[in-house]
């Protein structure tokens, strides 16, 4: 009975022709290479959800600052309309834009929070 050879015939003359290949196990070898490459790929999946956590804390912190700034903006916002140095239309339109963005700050905080 003829059977076929299983690998290519291209394949088994570069293995056993290649020096220090010729040496080796090709099954073996073969894998020993793929469990590296599972556990490269294993390591890499683990390590990207910390700098994802990091990232967040990041821009948590920034929209803290973000709203303290903005806060600190409407108190001289007022402090400028008792001392009557800003006009009343000026006040108005700032004091629109600062709240819309004091608003959606807050509710991006309420989505870190809950």
């Amino acid at each position: 009975m003829d059977t076929p050879p299983f690998h290519p015939e291209w394949l088994v003359r570069f293995w056993l022709e290649t020096p220090g290949l010729n040496r080796l196990e090709p099954h073996l070898t073969l894998m020993i290479v793929a469990v590296c490459i599972a556990g490269f790929i294993f390591y890499k999946r683990n390590k990207a959800p910390s700098f994802r956590e990091d990232f967040g804390e990041e821009q948590f912190q920034q929209l803290l600052t973000v709203q303290k700034m903005v806060e600190e903006q409407l108190r001289e916002l007022e402090e400028d309309k008792s001392r009557k140095s800003l006009p009343d239309g000026e006040y108005v339109q700032k004091k629109r834009e600062l709240e819309d963005l004091l608003q959606r700050t807050k509710k991006e905080l309420r989505q870190f929070i809950s």
